[in-house]
């Protein structure tokens, strides 16, 4: 089972980050757990799980995705990005 952390604020709404994720994710590669921080709507639960991989409270990228401790996209990516990633063996 992989582990997915994705980071996400609300300056960059234009995609449905989490569903992309979890649609490409579970074509590709079946069992995962998934979890959404929302620097927005809880600025604690966000820093805290960001502060495990070393940055501090003001680093913020638009999207930070993390599979198994590792950040594998950042910044704004297009769903194309997001596709290609997930759907990679």
């Amino acid at each position: 089972m992989s582990n997915i952390e994705v980071f996400t604020c609300d300056c960059y709404p234009p995609l449905d980050i989490i569903k992309i994720v979890r649609e490409a994710f579970e074509e590709a590669r079946g069992d995962y757990t998934l979890t959404e921080y929302n620097i927005e709507k809880n600025p604690e639960e966000y820093s805290a799980a960001l502060d495990r991989y070393g940055y501090p409270f003001g680093f913020k990228e638009c999207i930070n995705i993390f599979v198994e401790g590792k950040r594998v996209i950042e910044g704004k990516p297009s769903v194309k990005e997001l596709l290609f990633y997930f759907q990679q063996d």
